[in-house]
């Protein structure tokens, strides 16, 4: 199991939502180019849950993750494959 499968495997619940800390500790991001990734169509939208509380679904990360490993090898989004 890789640097990134095992960070993966201990932040994201099997199903559900997840809150944006957890979504940048995982993708290894900051806040601003996660909000600047959604409005430029590389990152999925948020589901809101009110009018001030957004969530993401975990199958979304998941998805993105997939999509980043498979187009940079081992490396995802912001995290580099000897992240420990």
């Amino acid at each position: 199991m890789s640097n990134i499968e095992g960070l993966v495997q201990m932040q994201l619940p099997n199903e559900g939502f997840v809150r944006l800390p957890v979504v940048l500790k995982v993708l290894g991001i900051g806040k601003t180019s996660w909000w600047n990734g959604i409005k430029e169509g590389k990152y999925p939208r948020p589901s809101m849950f009110g009018t001030r509380t957004a969530r993401w679904h975990v199958d979304d990360i998941r998805a993105l993750i997939a999509k980043y490993k498979a187009s940079a090898g081992n490396e995802c989004v912001g995290v580099a494959s000897d992240a420990k």
